[in-house]
């Protein structure tokens, strides 16, 4: 069984769906095609009719791939006879084999699966419970490349937990308290380290006035209890109840040098699912067959052939029977078709190190980036926390939802709800992108949250509102946070291409401090049909920016 996989521009990175279900793929390459009969009659004629077959077969097959379908028949019948086309994964060739009475001609397409232009890291990798997740393939070039096998090595030990990227042993032992380096505060603020109820992981530095702290932030006296004075802790102590957190790094000489002292990981913590582009292609029992079980540390892995056929991000998680230890180092080994391989090694932390590329961070070489500070606002589940005295400009960046693919435009209208008092926007018109609004708050910790409505009377009087508290038909992001790779229904432009200015190469947002992204869908309802391909996000999208009024 083949996986046709789709980028973070194609389907719905994922809607990756099994073969056989029609997909929007690019053409894959055909390099040369070989040919051999197997004469078993004497009539001329059949062997010429077989021939003529053989070639629809090679036609059918090259015009299913170029849609992305998988081409295998079996028996289609063809004007005098039938063909059979079979793919080899492995070997990267698909035989098309044609018979028109006792005669028979076997053809052959060998596809091209290069790894040449595909790359793999880890570097946006965390460790959530049980999985490590994010690991990105990056594709870059038109042919196709099908994974078929992983070997996942796991140091998972204390002693290699111990080992920094860097070489150096960290003995976890207390000892000096080191702050997060944010540099200095905005004028007439102060640092504080924002700790989310219920996701201490989660803690930020940022930015706030004496209001904010009194009004919100104060520890033990507001809604954030455990959030505390100065820059958040990386390292060192446990104050404010947090706990330091390990980033994400990659290997370097000196830490494969120290890993090596360590004795080997035998624990019986097993991989049990690995998920790529949302389509699970290892499942213990299950994938790629009933007989599939479970791969211990350093073992081949079969998973079920993935066919990545547009050019992007790809990302992939990989599950485990136990939770991941923050620190533990993992080596991931692809294989491909081709017999090419791809190895990434990295320490998993639950944050990620990396700066993505061109997100505004230094550049290699000039110091660690800085981490952006939230200023005025914070985001909680769908609703914008807005300090007094701030000015909240909004701009809709787009809109597409139609009728079924190709069908009329819907109507999209948004209302902006502040202390849940809602008013329209816009006059309550259709909203195509372009309209612009602009509102100043003066209440301390105003919240503020937006409702869109899909509506048609053409189209079977259909009605949708949602609004941004619920997360999931609404994704609010943040910078740096992972925009949905997911194609735009029935044709329609993608998100990634509605937000073309707003992320870098790896899909994550690139934002101001000072600005949100809403994302809506409208068209499905993913509490009903949670893996719907239709879904795509970008029925409405909207843009905030919450910037300090300084007269």
């Amino acid at each position: 069984m083949i996986n046709i996989l789709k980028n973070n521009q194609g389907s719905s990175l994922i809607g990756a769906i099994v073969v056989m279900t029609i997909l929007a793929a690019t053409a894959a390459s055909i390099a040369t095609i070989s040919s051999t009969d197997t004469k078993t009659s004497v009539n001329d004629l059949q062997m010429t009719q077989v021939r003529a077959v053989g070639t629809a077969g090679i036609e059918h097959a090259r015009n299913k791939l170029k849609q992305g379908y998988c081409p295998d028949v079996n028996n289609k019948a063809f004007g005098p006879g039938s063909f059979t086309t079979t793919t080899i994964p492995s070997s990267g060739s698909v035989t098309v084999v044609a018979q028109v009475g006792d005669a028979k001609v076997s053809q052959s397409i060998n596809t091209e699966f290069t790894q040449d232009c595909l790359n793999m890291n880890c570097l946006f990798c965390i460790a959530e419970n049980a999985a490590v997740k994010n690991l990105q393939l990056t594709k870059t070039c038109n042919d196709q490349a099908i994974l078929t096998d992983l070997i996942i090595t796991r140091n998972w030990t204390t002693c290699d937990q111990s080992v920094n990227c860097d070489g150096t042993i960290s003995t976890n032992s207390g000892g000096e308290i080191v702050y997060e380096d944010v540099g200095n505060p905005p004028n007439n603020k102060f640092w504080i380290c924002h700790v989310p109820p219920g996701n201490p992981e989660n803690k930020q530095t940022i930015a706030v006035n004496i209001n904010g702290w009194e009004n919100g932030h104060s520890g033990g006296n507001g809604s954030h209890n455990m959030d505390y004075l100065g820059p958040c802790i990386v390292s060192g102590g446990e104050e404010g109840g947090t706990t330091p957190t390990v980033e994400t790094c990659e290997e370097t000489t000196t830490s494969i040098a120290a890993l090596e002292n360590c004795a080997e990981d035998t624990s019986t913590t097993t991989l049990v699912q690995v998920d790529l582009a949302n389509t699970t292609i290892f499942e213990n029992g299950a994938v790629p067959d009933n007989n599939a079980t479970a791969t211990t540390n350093g073992a081949n892995t079969d998973v079920a052939d993935a066919a990545m056929t547009d050019d992007g991000i790809y990302l992939m998680d990989m599950i485990f029977s136990d939770d991941v230890p923050e620190g533990a180092w993992i080596t991931i080994k692809a294989i491909f078709a081709d017999g090419s391989t791809l190895t990434e090694t990295v320490k998993i932390g639950s944050s990620v190190g990396a700066t993505p590329p061109n997100s505004g961070g230094e550049g290699e070489g000039e110091g660690e980036a800085e981490t952006p500070a939230e200023d005025g606002f914070e985001v909680q589940d769908g609703v914008v926390i807005i300090d007094s005295n701030y000015k909240v400009d909004m701009e809709v960046i787009g809109s597409a939802i139609t009728c079924g693919p190709g069908g009329s435009e819907i109507s999209v209208s948004a209302k902006l709800c502040i202390n849940n008092n809602c008013s329209n926007l816009w006059s309550g018109n259709d909203v195509d992108g372009g309209e612009a609004y602009s509102t100043t708050n003066s209440q301390a910790n105003s919240e503020y949250k937006v409702q869109a409505t899909a509506q048609s009377n053409s189209c079977g009087n259909f009605s949708q509102t949602y609004d941004s508290t619920n997360t999931v038909q609404v994704k609010t992001l943040k910078h740096g946070e992972q925009a949905p790779p997911l194609q735009g229904f029935g044709g329609q432009k993608s998100v990634q291409d509605f937000l073309a200015n707003y992320i870098d190469e790896n899909g994550k947002v690139v934002l101001e401090t000072d600005q949100v992204i809403m994302l809506f869908e409208l068209g499905v309802d993913l509490g009903n049909d949670p893996t719907s391909s239709a879904a795509d996000f970008q029925d409405l999208v909207l843009l905030m920016t919450i910037s300090e009024i300084t007269e």
